[in-house]
């Protein structure tokens, strides 16, 4: 699918168009320049079109904002690689020597892409002062306010002429069914593990900002990729630290805030979760933490063992490992644990295979009669007491859902007088018995009242 990318100099407004285009807020928003840094990438479809849409970070001067130069590299690098740039200018603030010097990028690139012209803010008595972006030479300005709505579909329709010249049939959109069949995996972890560096790894090129610096990540980046012929949608998030979410005066603080917000949403829409610790340090209480957001979301999971390039006495360090990643991500103590090295690649080919088969083992399903006859195994293995020492009966249970797994069993008895670590035995048997590796699996006792006569 062709890729449209928005550009321009910080807080002209890319994220705020973005947004009123793709629908609802999945960039991040904030008066302060510097919010956005790496971009989202979400797909469009206008007058039978298709095709995705890039938010870039605002490409201003080198000392601008932390991460300024790394930012304006990478957002120069998309709008080269992109099908086509809408170039973002504020009207309101006129035409700037930074605009023109980033214009005269895009005229100098020797196979730039078609630029669309875009005066923001113009609502109003700024329309008139659109007109001397003309000066640009990138065509004729379009007015527009992404903020109110206005001049939207101007847009669009200029970015349509560009990607499909041809409109007299336009193709309908194959990729919608495989929009809705990819896997959604998303790179989860604590701030400055190594998530961004995964991911450009998986990707093939720099399409997030690595940093040693902690937070460089705000924004969810999603990357659509081919694994052994499946689609896959790759989501980095940002990096989940402590305090974050709390209220705060300072603007990169908010942003933050935001970006942890957008983590967990990120985790609850995934079908895997990659969480990616520290060989070196091993797992610490944030790791637990993120564990535990991964179960309650019902999200399969894969644990990563990072740096293992900088492990030394491997052998002792690996059986410490699995016993502490045991022992802290007791929540997560079902998943499969691997080894590898975001920076130089080393175990992330073995990566997709337990992606793939914990995916497996989210959708499985268990016919009712085998439900019942594990039913009868498990009571005669341990039978059920109530907290009063009544016999409880297993009458029958069903599998009620999948991603993930989910199981009611109905008794003779109140679940509030049955011990509460029944449920889990049960739960326990299941994983025993049929695997579910990697999945958290869901499991409910409920009353069956005897019908009288």
């Amino acid at each position: 699918m062709k890729v449209v990318a928005l550009f321009g100099r910080p807080n002209v407004g890319k994220s705020t168009l973005f947004n009123r285009i793709v629908g609802g807020r999945p960039a991040i928003v904030h008066a302060r320049p510097g919010s956005t840094r790496d971009g989202r990438l979400e797909p469009v479809e206008w007058r039978g079109v298709g095709f995705r849409l890039h938010d870039t970070g605002g490409a201003g001067a080198p000392d601008a904002s932390p991460f300024a130069r790394e930012i304006r590299a990478l957002a120069e690098r998309t709008a080269a690689r992109s099908d086509a740039v809408v170039f973002l200018t504020d009207a309101r603030a006129g035409l700037t020597p930074a605009d023109e010097e980033l214009a005269d990028g895009l005229r100098r690139q020797r196979n730039r892409p078609p630029v669309v012209l875009v005066a923001n803010k113009a609502e109003g008595v700024h329309e008139v002062a659109a007109a001397e972006f003309h000066a640009l030479g990138l065509g004729d300005p379009l007015p527009i306010s992404a903020e109110h709505g206005l001049g939207i579909a101007e847009v669009l329709d200029r970015v349509v002429e560009i990607l499909e010249p041809d409109l007299g049939e336009a193709p309908a959109r194959e990729e919608s069914a495989e929009e809705g069949e990819a896997l959604r995996v998303a790179i989860v972890g604590r701030a400055n593990v190594g998530k961004s560096t995964l991911l450009n790894r998986f990707c093939g090129y720099e399409r997030a900002l690595v940093s040693a610096v902690a937070g460089t990540t705000r924004d969810p980046v999603d990357e659509r990729i081919t694994v052994s012929g499946r689609e896959v949608v790759l989501v980095d998030t940002a990096g989940i630290r402590r305090g974050a979410r709390r209220r705060s005066v300072d603007a990169f603080e908010e942003a933050d805030a935001l970006a942890v917000l957008m983590s967990e949403k990120a985790i609850r829409r995934a079908r895997v979760s990659l969480l990616i610790t520290d060989a070196v340090k091993g797992p610490t209480a944030r790791d637990a933490q993120i564990a535990r957001l991964i179960e309650d979301a019902g999200c399969s999971v894969v644990v990563l063992l990072n740096r293992w390039d900088l492990v030394t006495a491997r052998a002792a360090r690996w059986a410490e490992l699995r016993l502490d990643v045991r022992e802290r991500l007791r929540h997560i103590g079902h998943a499969p644990i691997l080894r590898m090295s975001a920076m130089t690649g080393q175990g992330t080919a073995a990566i997709w295979k337990s992606v793939f088969r914990v995916a497996a083992e989210g959708s499985r399903r268990i016919p009712t009669p085998e439900v019942n006859r594990f039913l009868a195994r498990a009571s005669e293995r341990f039978a059920p007491r109530s907290r009063r020492g009544k016999e409880v009966k297993l009458l029958y249970g069903f599998q009620s859902g999948v991603a993930p797994p989910r199981f009611r069993v109905f008794t003779n008895c109140r679940r509030a007088d049955i011990l509460p670590s029944y449920p889990r035995f049960l739960v326990g048997e299941l994983r025993r018995r049929y695997g579910f590796r990697g999945t958290p699996v869901r499991l409910t006792l409920e009353y069956k009242k005897k019908l009288s006569r």
